[in-house]
């Protein structure tokens, strides 16, 4: 072969030898490249939810009882009838009762009478007592008198007169006694025994009007009567009870809280509510209460903890014992920097971390704290990161290997 043509083609040889080896070499590194997974740090308004079941309660509802025996006579009333608090639902009888208030009243005032009567003799007696004592008073004191006279002479000797003396004080003793008594002759024993004797009966009366009182059974709330379980002639007891009444515009929905997620739930938080029977409309309510115990939920290894949550407003359709889907929001923030849950990976201490992918193919290991969690995104907190920084996906995602700071990949 002439040589003038043998070397431009060994020259074109090797050009197209070195193309492809090129081919070769920096395809790898874009198919390398493709296979890394990124996740791109963005900016966004984020929410951290708790999705949970709720059943809905009563939560006003009473059983109304008579707390004693008795006959039914009448039923105002029937099942399903909407009542207001204070309206009467039934009255049993009370013809024995009435009597016996009548019988009380009379009894009353015989013992009135009776009081009336001791005191005017108690006052009588008394009169007589303090003037018998003030006669008394009065001789003994002349005694007193005249015989000090007679001693100072000489002819009463001190023995005599002392005898004289205490008879004149034990004569005054008596006289302010019997005064004492007569200014305050209302409350004699006899007299008081008889006062304490009315006031009794009065109590007595009190009390069979308020048994009385009883037999007229009156709803404490307002709401539906949802059982009835007495009938007109109905010998009734104190075991059993006669309405039950709940109060549908006052339901409320109960849910069980886990023991991983019952410290972010706060008395006043705001809950999105969804269920079959209300299809296409969302409600709103609020947590109520928080119940201070735990509880044990079939099915399930973790504690929970019951809560409560208030509807804004009365639905018809939502009725007792409708189960809801609950979202309760625990947290919220605006133009948070945020990247998916793959990107965030743990040590062996918790510390939780990143691994940022440069623009030359190298990484680097970023310590991160987390902030608010949402459904697919989280918050991250780090001032080295940046929104549109491209990190790798956490292995356990299937990233295509480990990263180790420092390492290009492409």
């Amino acid at each position: 072969m002439n040589k003038k043509i043998a070397v431009p083609i060994i020259s074109i040889l090797v050009i197209i030898m070195f193309i492809t080896l090129g081919f070769k070499v920096f395809g790898a590194k874009d198919n390398v490249k493709e296979e890394i997974k990124t996740l791109t740090v963005e900016n966004m308004n984020l929410e951290s939810n708790i999705y949970t079941n709720g059943t809905v309660v009563t939560d006003e509802a009473t059983k109304i009882n008579y707390d004693g025996t008795g006959v039914v006579e009448k039923i105002f009333v029937k099942k399903g009838d909407e009542i207001k608090a204070g309206q009467v639902l039934a009255k049993l009888k009370s013809d024995q009762l009435e009597n016996n208030i009548k019988l009380k009243n009379i009894q009353i005032e015989i013992e009135k009478s009776k009081l009336n009567q001791m005191v005017k003799e108690g006052d009588k007696s008394l009169v007589i007592a303090l003037d018998n004592a003030k006669l008394q008073l009065e001789e003994t004191k002349r005694n007193y008198d005249s015989n000090k006279i007679l001693y100072e002479a000489g002819a009463v000797n001190k023995t005599e007169l002392e005898k004289l003396k205490t008879a004149f004080h034990q004569a005054k003793n008596n006289f302010e006694e019997a005064e004492f008594k007569l200014k305050n002759s209302n409350t004699p024993s006899s007299i008081y025994v008889q006062r304490k004797t009315i006031e009794s009966a009065i109590l007595e009366l009190n009390q069979l009007k308020e048994d009385l009182e009883k037999t007229t059974i009156k709803s404490s709330i307002d709401g539906t009567v949802t059982e009835l379980k007495i009938k007109s002639g109905m010998a009734f007891k104190r075991e059993d009870y006669m309405f039950y009444v709940q109060n549908f515009k006052k339901n409320e929905i109960v849910a069980n809280i886990s023991e991983a997620d019952i410290n972010k739930v706060k008395i006043g938080q705001r809950v999105k509510i969804k269920g079959n029977s209300i299809k296409g409309k969302t409600l709103f309510g609020k947590v109520s209460k928080i119940a201070p115990g735990t509880k044990n939920v079939e099915g399930k290894k973790q504690a929970y903890v019951e809560i409560r949550i208030t509807l804004d407003e009365y639905v018809p359709d939502l009725r007792t014992g409708f189960s809801v889907n609950l979202v309760l929001n625990t947290a919220k923030k605006e133009n948070a920097k945020v990247v998916k849950f793959e990107a965030i990976s743990s040590d062996l201490e918790g510390n939780k971390f990143v691994n940022i992918l440069k623009d030359d193919g190298s990484t680097k290991k970023v310590p991160v704290q987390i902030g608010i969690e949402g459904d697919v995104y989280v918050e991250i907190i780090s001032d080295e990161i940046k929104v549109g920084d491209n990190l790798l996906m956490n292995e356990d995602y299937g990233n295509v290997e480990d990263a180790e700071e420092g390492m290009t990949l492409f």
